[in-house]
């Protein structure tokens, strides 16, 4: 399946809606279920802060993206998230379950690292010969 490129008319109307969408969300609005019925959803999601960026977005499963293959994604930067919902630049998604949690990949506190045992001359290796000496 081939996508076709967004001209730069549909690209400032979805600049402007989504602008929109923070003056109304920035006035107190919140998106019902219904407002929500057509949107993508993403499920088994993670957030995460991007190498650089100062917004947190979401790594998970999407479903049902109008210009996007359903499968696993990294979301644009959140700009704003309610109960069930985020915002992004270029869409609304509806929030499915989060990732179970996974221990093994949760941070640990680091374990001190203990010295070197010291090089102890007790006669024990003098049988050996000594093979790193240089004559």
């Amino acid at each position: 399946m081939r996508f076709r490129r967004q001209s730069l008319a549909e690209i400032a109307a979805l600049n402007r809606e989504r602008d929109a969408d923070l003056a109304r969300l920035d006035a107190g609005w919140e998106p019902t279920a219904e407002d929500l019925a057509g949107a993508p959803t993403l499920s088994h999601w993670v957030e995460f802060t991007p190498e650089g960026a100062s917004k947190p977005a979401l790594i998970g499963h999407l479903k049902n993206h109008p210009r996007a293959l359903d499968g696993w994604t990294t979301t644009e930067e959140i700009l704003r998230r309610g109960d069930g919902w985020v915002r992004t630049h270029h869409s609304w998604l509806r929030l499915g379950p989060p990732a179970p949690p996974r221990p093994h990949m949760q941070p640990r506190e680091p374990v001190p690292t203990q010295e070197p045992a010291g090089h102890v001359n007790d006669g024990a290796l003098d049988h050996l010969p000594d093979y790193g000496r240089r004559r």
